[in-house]
């Protein structure tokens, strides 16, 4: 799956708060005979043992959730707040979304880049056949976070292209601390820009 990955720094410190989200998590879990794979393009375009090695390190969630705080960064308030303006911008845009809060200390940033690829590519996330959509990942202990466009809104380089846009609309949410701002603030300026991109190519 083509994507654009962008890696930013954040010269914060980062609370984290105590908070358990095990519902979204899927009541099976993933085994090498049973890796629970559902995109069909994934198991044509790859090597079964590539797909059970990448799967088997992926947690399996349930995709309608959105966002996923493995870490206990968020309030309820603030999981929802995501969660709605997700599934708004889903059902309005057909862009899907997968929003991740880790505290990983000894992540670097191609563990966080492998993981946020593997948590979207093998769950069930993305709209249309290209599985469109946009992927957040924020490392708690590293203070490090990655964005990433899947699918078409790729091919006009739509995160790329936006990069700078979306790292100061972050900024001032992020340091004061309102993580659940900030997102919900990038879900809707992409959600904009994926709008001005796909009326353009409709012209």
């Amino acid at each position: 799956m083509t994507r654009f990955l962008s890696i930013i720094l954040l010269a914060l410190l980062l609370p984290i708060s105590a908070m358990s989200q095990v519902e979204w998590l899927q009541p099976e879990e993933r085994t090498a005979d049973n890796p629970q794979i559902h995109k069909q393009d994934i198991l044509d375009r790859l090597p079964d043992d590539d797909i059970i090695a990448h799967a088997l390190r992926t947690p399996y969630v349930k995709p309608e959730y959105k966002v996923y705080d493995f870490c206990g960064t968020l309030t309820a308030e603030g999981c929802d707040d995501i969660y709605i303006r997700a599934i708004n911008m889903k059902t309005a845009s057909d862009v899907d979304a997968a929003i991740v809060f880790i505290s990983e200390d000894t992540w670097d940033d191609y563990d966080n880049e492998q993981f946020i690829w593997d948590f979207y590519d093998y769950n069930d996330f993305g709209c249309g056949k290209n599985h469109d959509g946009i992927c957040v990942i924020v490392n708690m202990a590293t203070h490090r976070f990655a964005i990433f466009d899947t699918g078409t809104p790729t091919q006009y380089n739509l995160v790329g292209s936006n990069l700078d846009k979306y790292i100061a609309l972050l900024q001032p949410y992020f340091r004061a601390n309102n993580y659940s701002g900030g997102i919900v603030a990038l879900l809707t300026q992409f959600e904009e820009d994926w709008r001005i991109v796909s009326a353009a190519e409709g012209e």
